[in-house]
């Protein structure tokens, strides 16, 4: 940081350190009304999970998809 700043309420010193957690995806409380209420009918359903292409991309997509080449071969 170069500065002293604010994310969300949250102040953050000059010079403290930050980390960055996509934590919230298709929970995201400033997208969706009731995030943690499961509901197919919801719309936009705009799906985040295993690479949507989004900013919450699963890190673990190329792994998982691989996998299932495998298990679909034999």
């Amino acid at each position: 940081m170069l500065q002293d700043t604010e994310i969300h309420g949250q102040p953050i010193a000059r010079g403290e350190s930050v980390s960055l957690w996509y934590l919230s995806a298709n929970r995201d409380e400033d997208v969706f009304p009731g995030p943690f209420k499961f509901d197919i009918h919801r719309k936009p359903n705009r799906h985040l999970a295993y690479g949507g292409g989004g900013v919450h991309f699963c890190m673990g997509a190329k792994l998982a998809r691989l996998e299932i080449q495998i298990l679909l071969r034999n």
